[in-house]
């Protein structure tokens, strides 16, 4: 899709559909299911990172402040004095500084994975063990090993979540045309080391989930 964007000077999928596809089918309502998967793809974002910022940041407020608040009142705070205001700008490199907190967040989330694995404190016998709710308690399956993945209903989760690493997102088109001296060598060379190092915070984060309990 970016090689096609960049090809047809598009800055977006539902402009690079119309200058490609859309002039050998004219007429057609092809545009209209373009312009619906990317909607439709952009509602289910946001509704999946409002449950995350409602699910964590409402606990986070209640223990740094004592304030004790609903779910739907900070994710509405948030969503209207944070990300709104994010959202209106014309330029992406406003971002860039949120971007960078972001990743000090997750490396730093990743470095105290490491501490708890390291000092074996939710294993058996830990100083947090015990306090480890009923709910959240972790579970590993059956003592079927690997075919469990192929018989168990679960296995659709990882499944939906591998799945959206062959999604493009929406917004490629522009990240392409805001990189410094964009060619699609550069833009290849940002993605793909931005995906590997993704990768491997994933699976660090995985193994060392995996390995603390």
């Amino acid at each position: 899709w970016r090689r096609i964007c960049a090809v047809t000077k598009s800055k977006s999928y539902t402009s690079a559909w119309e200058r490609t596809i859309g002039r050998r089918y004219p007429g057609t309502t092809s545009t209209f299911w373009v312009n619906l998967v990317v909607v439709g793809k952009t509602l289910l974002g946001n509704w999946s990172y409002s449950i995350i910022i409602a699910s964590t940041c409402q606990p986070l407020l209640e223990a740094l402040t004592g304030i004790q608040s609903t779910k739907t009142t900070v994710l509405l705070f948030i969503t209207c004095f944070v990300l709104l205001p994010l959202c209106v700008a014309e330029k992406l490199q406003s971002l860039a500084i949120f971007s960078f907190v972001g990743q000090l967040g997750t490396g730093f989330a990743t470095l105290t994975m490491l501490v708890r694995y390291l000092d074996r404190s939710y294993q058996t016998g830990g100083k947090f063990h015990d306090q480890i709710a009923p709910e959240y308690q972790p579970s590993f399956g059956t003592d079927r090993g690997a075919l469990a993945f192929f018989t168990q209903p679960q296995s659709l989760i990882l499944v939906s979540i591998v799945s959206t690493g062959f999604v493009a997102h929406y917004n490629a088109p522009k990240y392409y045309y805001e990189l410094k001296d964009h060619t699609t060598g550069r833009f290849n060379v940002v993605v793909n080391w931005s995906f590997l190092f993704s990768a491997l915070t994933y699976t660090t984060i995985a193994c060392l989930g995996f390995a603390t309990f």
